[in-house]
């Protein structure tokens, strides 16, 4: 329905951290607030791309379209202490992926538009692409995001590159698979509702959007939204997107 046949309507408060899919630009022409909710889901999200991290860097998915087979020369993986891994956004789910990379002793440098962290090395954009084994685009889709990791970054990459991605649109998807067939990087993860591991060649990683889906973020979801209804009643729009 049409935010301009919606009379009535006095805030939006999403359930969930992406607002892609409502015209926040109508919204606030409308001068209707629209509220997200965040954090709720970065400890469940950035566990899963650590997952999805070891399961490429051992080569699971060879591993799974091989039928289990031991193959000491294909299979073998590689080691996650003493890489670089690349964040490429370093925001609440960014920030807490540095914190587990660097945990394992992993060397993180990180590019990010705003936010800043003394503890890891900030680096521009093309360098972080040439020099980190593992690479985690962290950043929301939207007008300026789309398309920001260029495709003459992402044939910049390692050998040794492993691409983990929970976002879309703001790099080519096809490139990198195909970069994977060839053998020019490591590997790739990401999610999908459409497709999986089977459907490629090479080490590839395919799972389902649920990277948020724990019981931990259930609850803080129900909290944090609740909050947010009674907050926008009270007209207090803290979490408004489209100011």
């Amino acid at each position: 329905m049409s935010l301009k046949k919606m009379k009535n309507v006095k805030a939006i408060c999403l359930q969930t951290t992406s607002f892609s899919w409502i015209d926040v630009a109508e919204a606030k022409k409308q001068d209707i607030p629209v509220m997200n909710l965040r954090g709720f889901s970065t400890e469940a999200v950035a566990e899963w791309a650590f997952m999805m991290t070891v399961n490429v860097a051992r080569k699971l998915p060879l591993i799974i379209k091989d039928g289990w087979k031991q193959d000491f020369s294909k299979h073998q993986g590689v080691e996650l202490k003493g890489k670089t891994a690349g964040i490429v956004g370093l925001g609440t789910i960014g920030t807490r992926i540095a914190e587990i990379c660097n945990g394992l002793g992993m060397e993180v440098v990180y590019w990010s538009r705003k936010s800043k962290d003394e503890r890891f090395s900030f680096t521009e954009l093309d360098d972080l692409l040439k020099k980190a084994d593992f690479i985690f685009p962290t950043l929301a889709q939207n007008n300026e995001t789309t398309g920001l990791i260029t495709d003459e970054m992402l044939k910049s990459m390692r050998r040794s590159a492993i691409f983990v991605s929970i976002v879309h649109k703001i790099y080519n998807h096809d490139l990198i698979l195909q970069l994977v067939k060839e053998g020019k990087i490591y590997g790739y993860a990401f999610e999908t509702e459409k497709e999986k591991m089977t459907d490629f060649e090479g080490n590839v990683w395919v799972g389902p959007e649920l990277a948020w889906c724990t019981s931990e973020s259930f609850r803080r979801n129900a909290e944090q939204w609740t909050e947010a209804i009674v907050k926008s009643v009270k007209n207090d729009y803290s979490t408004q997107v489209n100011k």
